[in-house]
């Protein structure tokens, strides 16, 4: 199941390149979930590391996650 979460977030990724020539990623649901890299492949890489700390953290502090294109997930899912 979490992988499975993980892999619906990524659906949702969207990267824009900066003036700086550096890309920006961030999952379009998740407010405050972003990262930048110097490529889209390092962007996409450090994005997906990012998300699954975000799902451990909010499992961990026992929060709501959001429902991600159809696919809930909980702690009894995880633990």
């Amino acid at each position: 199941m979490f992988l499975e979460y993980i892999l619906e977030m990524m659906k949702l990724a969207k990267y824009e390149k900066l003036a700086d020539g550096t890309y920006y990623g961030y999952i379009s649901k998740i407010k405050g979930l972003w990262v930048n890299e110097t490529s889209v492949k390092k962007c996409e890489k450090a994005l997906w590391e990012v998300s699954e700390e975000w799902v451990l953290l909010k499992i961990y502090r026992r929060s709501v996650l959001p429902v991600i294109r159809g696919k809930r997930l909980d702690r009894k899912s995880v633990v």
